[in-house]
């Protein structure tokens, strides 16, 4: 996940990864882009680093910018997938299993969507309990079963048509082109350059799979 002066976010979002991933595997690997941040995030993630061979730690020689930094993450990544989430973006219990064997059912997809929850906590030093956090986050959308088909034929019940970078995972070349494009322009004046993954999506991958 990319992030920038946000060390106790970084460190919170470990502790649930580590939690609900406890042993390493060499189909996962966990990196974090730092994007020259001046905070404690390294002294912040190091102890996870010093345990966990699996979590890697990347910092930006300078500040590339947030969508910048997306692109940088993106290019430290080695597998076959990437799943780009923010450092705020605290994954469910089960989610990487999940993902994981829908991979291997389906190594032909392009992208895996997911639905997500949301909360009004908004800082991380006020989580204490994980199950209770998870029990009282409220679902973006209703549970059902899992399709695959076209992304044309299922961006209908995307709510926010994949400009969640968190609830996206993307085929590595998929991912690489869609964080690697031109974003030229004044920030957040057109799609381009405000969420250059949907670019991505509209143009190049109606036509292809998606679960």
């Amino acid at each position: 996940f990319p992030s920038h002066d946000r060390g106790e976010w970084c460190k919170k979002s470990l502790d649930n990864i580590v939690n609900i991933w406890p042993r390493e595997d060499s189909k996962v690997e966990i990196i974090i882009c730092d994007n020259a941040s001046t905070d404690n995030t390294r002294e912040a993630i190091s102890p996870f680093m010093a345990s966990r061979k699996d979590i890697k730690y990347f910092q930006n020689q300078q500040n590339v910018g947030m969508l910048g930094n997306l692109g940088k993450t993106v290019s430290h990544g080695n597998g076959k997938f990437i799943w780009l989430i923010g450092d705020d973006d605290l994954l469910f219990p089960g989610s990487i299993q999940k993902i994981l064997s829908i991979i291997e059912m389906n190594p032909e997809l392009s992208m895996i969507y997911l639905n997500y929850s949301y909360t009004t906590i908004n800082q991380p030093n006020l989580i204490h309990d994980w199950d209770h956090f998870f029990e009282n986050s409220t679902p973006i959308a209703q549970s059902e079963t899992d399709q695959k088909g076209l992304i044309k034929e299922i961006c209908a019940k995307n709510e926010n048509f994949f400009t969640g970078i968190y609830s996206r995972v993307l085929s590595r070349s998929h991912a690489h082109q869609a964080y690697h494009q031109s974003m030229d322009g004044d920030p957040f004046s057109e799609l381009k350059n405000c969420v250059p993954s949907t670019l991505y999506v509209l143009s190049k991958m109606m036509n292809l799979l998606l679960s």
